[in-house]
């Protein structure tokens, strides 16, 4: 991979994970009223399910709007430079340029029980870079999202990035090396 390299978002895998939602709702919508019309002419008592179905639908809704929010980005997800590696999003826009120098390690791994992956960045000093957060109350936060992150100051799911995931892993390993 070439710098300078800008990675967008992979549309097509958001657009298939909208589809999927889809029919999740379809599903849980037509589970709900069939089990309303079962629970009214039946003596039996799906109460049960009458709770846990719109639950899930509920669920599956937030999970369809988080991936529709996906869709609204249209800058880089992540820049890399011959200075170092950016990434947009709330957090990661205040911390600026990470510079190759700065970075130790970079590995793939799944993150929090999901089978889905996520490409973690590690730095020497996270703080350095914390520090450029103008709001105390989003730095605390920050830092706690970087515990949860396997103390990583910059991360990504894979499946969004617009990009072969093992060039990349090559690109920042060689220009870590550089340093």
């Amino acid at each position: 991979m070439k710098l300078p390299k800008e990675i967008y978002l992979n549309r097509k895998t958001v657009y298939k994970r909208l589809f999927l939602h889809i029919l999740l709702i379809l599903f849980f919508t037509w589970g709900t009223w069939q089990l309303c019309n079962k629970s009214l002419t039946e003596n039996y008592n799906y109460s049960k399910a009458l709770i846990f179905m719109p639950l899930f639908l509920i669920v599956t809704i937030i999970w369809m709007v988080v991936e529709i929010s996906k869709l609204k980005e249209r800058k880089p997800l992540i820049t890399l430079s011959n200075e170092g590696i950016s990434f947009s999003g709330s957090y990661f826009s205040e911390l600026g340029i990470v510079k190759w120098e700065d970075i130790t390690s970079c590995f793939d791994a799944n993150y929090g029980g999901y089978t889905e992956s996520s490409l973690f960045i590690l730095v020497s000093d996270n703080e350095t870079y914390i520090n450029k957060i103008n709001n105390s109350a989003k730095r605390d936060q920050f830092r706690k999202l970087i515990k949860t992150h396997r103390g990583a100051l910059l991360w990504s799911e894979v499946r969004i990035l617009d990009c072969n995931i093992i060039e990349l892993k090559q690109t920042i390993f060689q220009n870590i090396k550089k340093q």
